[in-house]
């Protein structure tokens, strides 16, 4: 293989040549129409009208409709995407369903109860329940995990602790992992050290109670 180095002469002659053809080849540019990726759900005669008098672009008038207004933090506050869910379900946009009306959540709440089973014996409700653990719809393999019930710790935390079952057969007994179960038996000894401790702040305790209710939650079975 040669290189430039070690014959400069013949790169400047194989550069004049390849000047040369180019040259004497027509080149034609090829154009193509670009389509702007409007909503499914915008029609030429729903484009909302201008912001307060601003020049904007319609793509950016179809944002402002999409977020609504701001209260004086800063936040959407009648956007129906604006906060998580806490009857156990999530709140993640569903692009296929979305007809643009986000400022007006639906009357029934998706008629969601509070373990968010929706029909689970249906073919919709199981399809529905399935597109509910995914944050991103065109990621069909991308899953949001379920949080252990309070009452699923609680029978962990007997078994390993208190019935001392090692960790493999309590995973086979409740369908989770190893790792998830040793991890489930150290977090409730830092937390039973932290409530001795008095370090289980207001803030801390809200803030779990939060973020709990925002995910589906795993069933125990009914095994002793």
């Amino acid at each position: 293989m040669l290189s430039s180095r070690q014959i400069p002469g013949l790169v400047t002659e194989a550069r004049a040549n390849t000047v040369k053809f180019i040259a004497n080849t027509q080149v034609q540019q090829v154009r193509y129409r670009r389509v702007l990726a409007y909503p499914p759900y915008s029609k030429p005669g729903n484009i909302p009208p201008t912001r307060k008098g601003k020049k904007q672009t319609v793509f950016k008038r179809l944002m402002d409709q999409f977020l609504g207004p701001k209260n004086y933090k800063g936040d959407y506050y009648l956007n129906k995407y604006a906060y998580p869910f806490q009857n156990h379900t999530t709140n993640y946009i569903q692009p296929r369903q979305e007809q643009g009306n986000v400022l007006l959540a639906s009357a029934s709440e998706d008629n969601l109860d509070s373990t968010g089973d929706v029909g689970a014996d249906s073919d919709e409700g199981q399809a529905r329940m399935r597109s509910q653990l995914m944050p991103f719809p065109m990621n069909r393999n991308l899953f949001t995990n379920r949080h252990v019930s309070e009452e699923m710790k609680q029978r962990i935390v007997n078994d390993v602790l208190v019935k001392e079952q090692p960790s493999q057969v309590v995973a086979m007994k409740y369908g989770l992992k190893i790792q998830r179960i040793e991890a489930i038996v150290k977090l409730a000894e830092v937390e039973q050290r932290w409530e001795e401790e008095n370090k289980i702040t207001k803030d801390l305790r809200k803030m779990n109670d939060v973020i709990y209710k925002m995910f589906p939650l795993m069933l125990p079975r009914n095994s002793d």
